[in-house]
């Protein structure tokens, strides 16, 4: 009986290992043949993106972004790599037969042939670039896409001075902090610049809603409602060195005047301005 046991036993092991070796090869067959060689043998690499990934409108001229362009698989006699902006005809970059390869494209090289110039590219186009494989002609699944944006750099902690209240009273002094919530949002801990506790015997604000400045390639506006469900905005009246004089205001009727001042570390304020 126990050799009955034992036999039976090692008939199940056996069953099991064989199943679990079946299940266990396909996928991984599966999976280099998907990943490795679903290109005629081969994939393209980009990697190490510099500048950030983006073009700097800011600095047009001289804004460019690099990656280095490689292939891995089934040898091949080189890349040509396509670029489109905003998704509109393509335009050969170049092709480039010595892999791997570092390129560095200016925007001016970008745009060109596509029938803009770079004084026409806005703000959330987007550069594409599609590679070719030039033994077999067919395209990597893989497009690197670069956006034309701005840097944005404000956070930080700086003093103030409001030169006017609504109500009236004496402008009060205090620090102010910008914390960077991306995409050049900032978030602001006192929208008021003391005109709450001047005006109002004391009162601080729980908290401001969803208010946020935005600063957009220097321009800088005001975005969501304070808890009240008021909106803002500011006008910029002057940036000299290293203050920013700036008249806020929201729909309830509150507003005033303040001189925001970066330290000498901190340098001076961006040309920023209001519409």
């Amino acid at each position: 009986m126990n050799k009955i046991f034992q036999l039976r036993n090692l008939f199940i092991l056996a069953a099991l290992v064989f199943i679990g070796t079946s299940c266990n090869d396909e996928p991984i067959v599966n999976k280099a043949e998907d990943d490795l060689f679903s290109v005629g043998g081969t994939i393209v690499n980009y990697a190490n993106i510099t500048n950030g990934g983006f073009y700097n409108l800011l600095d047009r001229e001289n804004t460019s972004v690099g990656f280095d362009l490689s292939s891995a698989g089934e040898s091949i006699d080189g890349i040509t790599v396509m670029k489109s902006l905003n998704g509109g005809d393509e335009v050969e970059l170049g092709t480039f037969s010595s892999l791997p390869s570092i390129l560095d494209i200016s925007l001016a090289e970008a745009v060109e042939g596509l029938g803009v110039t770079i004084d026409d590219v806005m703000v959330g186009d987007v550069i594409s670039y599609a590679f070719v494989m030039n033994n077999t002609g067919q395209r990597s699944g893989k497009v690197l896409q670069i956006p034309c944006t701005c840097p944005s750099d404000l956070g930080g902690t700086y003093a103030y001075e409001s030169l006017s209240y609504w109500c009236g009273e004496a402008g009060a002094t205090g620090e102010i902090t910008f914390t960077a919530a991306g995409g050049g949002e900032y978030e602001l801990d006192e929208w008021s610049f003391g005109g709450y506790p001047t005006c109002y015997d004391g009162f601080n604000a729980a908290s401001w809603g969803t208010l946020r400045m935005k600063d957009l390639c220097q321009e800088v506006s005001i975005l969501g409602e304070d808890n009240y469900t008021d909106t803002w905005s500011w006008t910029i009246d002057d940036v000299s060195g290293r203050d920013m004089t700036v008249t806020w205001m929201n729909t309830y009727g509150e507003g005033g005047q303040v001189k925001i001042s970066r330290t000498e570390e901190q340098g001076d304020w961006p040309a920023l301005f209001t519409n």
